[in-house]
C-alpha cells in the first residue's frame, strides 16, 4: 500500500511539472502573439493555412479550430493551435522584436518585407526549422544574413531589393528544396547563375530583373528544365542571349518578351 501511494505521488508530481511546463509555453505563445500585434503584425494559425491547385500557399481566416466548442477553451489552455504564419510586412520589427519567435517554433512562412531586421536578426530566423516561405525586402539585409538560413529547407525565398550579392547566393546553393526565388534589385552577377543552376527543384519562379546579369551567366540556367517563369527585366541580357535561352528553356514563360 505504502509503495503504491508513492508511486501514486510520484505520477501527480510528474503530471504536474508537465501541465506547468504547458501551461508556461502557452503564455509564451500568447504573449508573442499579443507582441506581434502591437507592432502592428498579424498571425495565421496553422489551420487556417492550405496549398492550392498550383502548390501555392493559401490563407483562410475562416477555417473553423480544431477542437469542438464544447471544450475549445479548456484545450486551448494545453494545446494551443500552432502559429503557421507571421505577418511583419511595413512594421516597424527589428532584430530585437525577432526574439518573439522562439516561443513559435511551428511557423512556416514569415513576412519581413519593410522592416528594421538587419543580418544579425536573421540568427534568429535561421533557427525556425518547419520554415517553408521567407519573404524580405530592404538594403539593410544581406550576404551575412543568408548565410544564417542556409540550413532551412525553404520552397519560397524572396531577398528582393537586399544588399545580397554573388556570396548570399552561394549560401544558397545547397537549398534544392526551393522552388520560389525572387532576387529582383540585389547585387548579385553572372557570378551567381552557377549556383542558382545547382537549384534543380526551381520549379516555379526565378526573379533575376534589375541585376547586373549578362548573356554570359545565362547557359548556367539551363539546368532548370521545370522552371515556369524567368523575369529578366531590367538585366544586360541580349536579345540574342533570350533568344538562345528560350531555345534552352521551351517550357519557361521568359520575360522581357
Amino acid at each position: 500500500m505504502r509503495y503504491g501511494l508513492r508511486t501514486m505521488l510520484i505520477v501527480v508530481a510528474v503530471l504536474c511539472i508537465w501541465l506547468g511546463m504547458r501551461v508556461n509555453k502557452v503564455r509564451r505563445q500568447q504573449a508573442a502573439i499579443a507582441a506581434i500585434e502591437r507592432l502592428g503584425g498579424s498571425i495565421y494559425y496553422q489551420y487556417q493555412l492550405s496549398r492550392g491547385y498550383n502548390g501555392r500557399f493559401l490563407a483562410e481566416p475562416d477555417a473553423p479550430p480544431p477542437y469542438p466548442r464544447w471544450c475549445r477553451r479548456a484545450a486551448e489552455q494545453v494545446f494551443p493551435p500552432a502559429v503557421g504564419r507571421v505577418n511583419l510586412r511595413d512594421t516597424p520589427t527589428t532584430d530585437r522584436d525577432l526574439e518573439l519567435l522562439r516561443s513559435l517554433p511551428d511557423v512556416t512562412r514569415l513576412d519581413l518585407v519593410n522592416t528594421n531586421v538587419t543580418d544579425e536578426g536573421m540568427a534568429v530566423v535561421g533557427r525556425l526549422r518547419k520554415l517553408q516561405s521567407l519573404v524580405l525586402r530592404g538594403p539593410s539585409v544581406g550576404d551575412r544574413g543568408v548565410e544564417h538560413i542556409k540550413h532551412l529547407k525553404l520552397e519560397y525565398l524572396s531577398l528582393w531589393d537586399t544588399s545580397v550579392s554573388d556570396v548570399g547566393v552561394h549560401h544558397l546553393r545547397d537549398m534544392t528544396t526551393l522552388q520560389v526565388l525572387i532576387l529582383d534589385g540585389t547585387k548579385i552577377t553572372d557570378a551567381a547563375l552557377p549556383d542558382i543552376g545547382r537549384l534543380v527543384n526551381l520549379n516555379d519562379w526565378l526573379g533575376l530583373t534589375h541585376t547586373e546579369v549578362t548573356d554570359v551567366g545565362l547557359p548556367h540556367l539551363t539546368t532548370l528544365k521545370n522552371l515556369r517563369k524567368l523575369n529578366l527585366i531590367g538585366t544586360k541580357v541580349s536579345r540574342e542571349g533570350l533568344r538562345d535561352l528560350r531555345k534552352a528553356l521551351p517550357q519557361a514563360h521568359i520575360s522581357p518578351f
